[in-house]
């Protein structure tokens, strides 16, 4: 009999952890310490969302300004572009005015050089107004 004994005295103890694995484990938690993790988490998380927040606006500020710097680009090319071409025609208005080209213009509509020139000049009649 000793043997069957010994026998159970081996099983009993591989069968006992079996017994207690059932149980749950507990622990004694700090109130205090979980509300303070808590805090922190709450804490972290809110700071995150701020970064995240802030990321955004400044990406969304840079945009409106990449954007405000296009449009003066344009303008500024546009002013070059009419000041180019306010340049050519004031030199086209220059050189329409030169004696030279109304005399070109006159004999190309066939209007001929007198041999003598005859000079006109303006008076005012008397009752007419300044």
């Amino acid at each position: 009999m000793s043997e069957r004994r010994a026998q159970a005295a081996r099983r009993a103890p591989a069968t006992a952890p079996a017994r207690e694995s059932s149980r749950p484990s507990l622990k004694v938690v700090d109130a205090r310490a979980v509300n303070r993790r808590r805090r922190q988490r709450r804490v972290l998380v809110a700071l995150a969302i701020v970064f995240m927040v802030g990321c955004f606006v400044v990406a969304a500020a840079q945009a409106v300004l990449v954007q405000g710097q296009r449009e003066l680009d344009d303008v500024r090319l546009q002013i070059a572009e009419a000041e180019g071409e306010q340049d050519r025609l004031v030199q086209q208005l220059v050189d329409a005015r030169s004696p030279e080209t109304i005399i070109a213009r006159a004999e190309a509509l066939g209007m001929v050089r007198a041999d003598d020139p005859v000079y006109l000049v303006a008076v005012r009649a008397e009752g007419d107004a300044p």
